[in-house]
């Protein structure tokens, strides 16, 4: 089958605006065993109804679109590789999944998840979201793209170029030993559902394809930050064809380190009332009156506890060292507040300053320069779950608790102040909002009393400010090989743009929208914007077949070319008819 389009200056066609009188010729001519003889010329003047006769060429390419467009080959697609132990496991997980047809899959409207989480209420793969096509005898890597914003750059950027990617909007967390399925429709997943609330959720009985990687079932162990791959040989579900990945083995490799420069190191979500006095008349002492135990921002170096001063005079923590701790980490050696003062009447702010920790440039960048941060040089993590924080007056009251090598590790009897918090709502604690602070609203109030907290939220607290700096994206020192399967042949064909395996008119239809819509072009061979060049590679290489966008197996299925061709005739006769028509008209104009 071949379809060209020319005109005299051998350039792009363009059916829209102003039309010169140069001579177009558009030329379908089909070839086929099972259709001998089918064939057409059209020679037509360019000047004459053009808008019309684009439509019908426009037509044409929609039949051809209609015809070969991506097939649902469901039983045909197989899980073939998992990441489910990254090195830092938020965002970094991926499944990669093979396409063994000769055509492309499209995973639209699929469902990917696991055994064991809630079920989705919608498919959580979208071509809203990206790329959905999984192309002909290759591979593509279903990843996390809620986590990385639908930025497959920053997958590319961390693992190489070349791999094709699909985001998946609410991405199952993977465990050791986990079943994961991939569903082609959400009527399908529904189906397997056993409407449980406990471990398994769900079947496998309708997916499209599903692993079960549990050791139990001969699956490889793999160690933090290596994906466990197929071989290549053997059924993808026997647990005997897979290995851990190891670097140089079966194309994996080590993903490397990633920086996003100016970004926002912080999270504005985040709420809390740091420095501000709370209202009320204090008992004598030291009081804890504010932790931010629990916020948005992604990691411990935005923890902080606010200290109340109605010793009856300021503290100077060079000349007063203080030590700052928990209950259960192990035992500091040295006191941790060596800096920084509080007034009398007035509030500090603990922070986490320690090597991994924040500076107080950040800090006060984030909630005001006016805040009273005092640093804390080794800083003891807050649980989300309930802990017990407490400031003692020096080193040697710390060491006057009673110790143990198990939790809790120390009493806090001669603490200068001491809270013991909870985010259980049942005892009367604010729950949880993964965000914000708990506080005294009121100094009169007893801090060992659940009720005397409030919960940070956007009616009684302030909202930080972005923070913006280079971030670590991600941390590289994973092993894998995405989008790499063994046993394929890799071979690229410049101009599929629908990677269906062959230069066809469909590929340059994909090419016009995309110039016009100003969107990416799948399986472009020159990375970035549309533009002619791209029509060049297709119209050097129209009609060429046999590659397979990414990867092509050398045994495949044959495509429905048939369809196209029959679809192509009968628009070639509506062609004929109109051109017929056009002809009449001009005579008896």
């Amino acid at each position: 089958m071949g379809v060209s389009l020319r005109d005299a200056n051998s350039g792009p066609q363009d059916f829209g605006g102003e039309m010169s009188p140069s001579l177009v010729v558009l030329r379908i001519r089909a070839r086929h065993n099972g259709l001998p003889g089918l064939g057409a010329l059209f020679d037509i003047e360019r000047g004459i109804a053009m808008r019309r006769i684009s439509g019908l060429a426009m037509k044409v390419a929609f039949f051809g679109l209609l015809f070969t467009r991506p097939i649902s080959v469901h039983a045909q697609v197989q899980i073939t590789e998992i990441m489910f132990d990254p090195t830092v496991q938020s965002g970094w997980e991926w499944v990669e999944v093979q396409n063994t047809t000769s055509a492309a899959v499209n995973l639209d409207g699929w469902v990917f998840d696991d055994d064991d989480d809630s079920s989705f209420s919608m498919p959580n793969i979208s071509a809203a979201k990206g790329n959905t096509l999984v192309p002909a005898g290759g591979a593509a890597v279903l990843y996390n793209g809620a986590d990385l914003n639908f930025d497959p750059s920053r997958f590319t950027n961390t693992w190489g170029s070349g791999i094709t990617l699909v985001p998946v909007s609410s991405f199952t967390s993977l465990s050791a030993g986990d079943a994961v399925g991939l569903w082609n429709s959400q009527a399908s997943y529904k189906a397997d559902e056993l409407m449980s609330s406990t471990s398994p959720r769900r079947t496998f009985n309708s997916a499209v394809s599903s692993i079960n990687f549990a050791t139990a079932n001969g699956f490889p162990t793999a160690t933090s930050g290596h994906s466990i791959a197929w071989k290549g040989t053997g059924s993808v579900t026997t647990g005997s064809n897979w290995v851990a990945s190891a670097n140089g083995g079966l194309g994996a490799h080590v993903s490397v380190q990633t920086t996003t420069f100016g970004a926002p190191i912080n999270n504005v979500a985040d709420r809390g009332t740091p420095g501000v006095v709370p209202g009320g008349g204090a008992s004598p002492g030291l009081i804890i009156s504010e932790i931010m135990y629990d916020p948005a921002s992604a990691d411990t170096s935005w923890e902080y506890v606010e200290l109340y001063n109605n010793t009856g005079a300021a503290i100077n923590f060079a000349s007063t060292p203080y030590v700052f701790d928990d209950d259960d980490d192990s035992s500091m050696t040295a006191a941790n507040i060596t800096s920084g003062s509080i007034a009398q009447g007035g509030v500090g702010v603990l922070f986490n300053a320690s090597g991994t920790g924040n500076t107080l440039a950040n800090m006060k960048a984030a909630w005001g320069d006016s805040v009273n941060f005092i640093p804390v040089t080794q800083w003891t993590d807050l649980s989300n779950s309930g802990d017990v924080v407490a400031v003692w007056s020096s080193l040697a009251a710390y060491n006057s608790e009673t110790q143990s090598t198990m939790s809790p590790r120390r009493t806090t009897t001669h603490a200068a102040a001491a809270v013991t918090y909870d985010n259980v709502s049942g005892n009367g604690w604010p729950t949880n909002n993964n965000a914000g602070s708990i506080f005294l609203a009121n100094l009169t109030a007893n801090p060992a009393t659940p009720s005397s907290w409030t919960r940070s939220d956007s009616n009684n607290a302030s909202t930080p400010q972005p923070v913006l700096g280079d971030v670590v994206d991600s941390p590289g020192g994973d092993v894998g090989s995405p989008g790499y399967v063994p046993g394929t042949v890799v071979t690229t064909l410049a101009g599929d743009y629908n990677g269906n395996g062959v230069v066809d008119i469909t590929d340059y239809v994909l090419w016009r929208y995309a110039m016009q819509t100003g969107t990416t072009l799948p399986h472009d061979t020159t990375p970035g914007s549309v533009t002619t060049a791209d029509y060049d590679v297709w119209r050097a290489n129209f009609g060429q077949s046999g590659g397979a966008g990414a990867s092509k197996i050398v045994a495949s299925v044959p495509e429905p070319v048939g369809c196209v061709l029959v679809a192509m005739a009968f628009c070639g006769i509506g062609f004929v008819r109109r051109c017929r028509r056009f002809t009449q008209m001009k005579k008896e104009a």
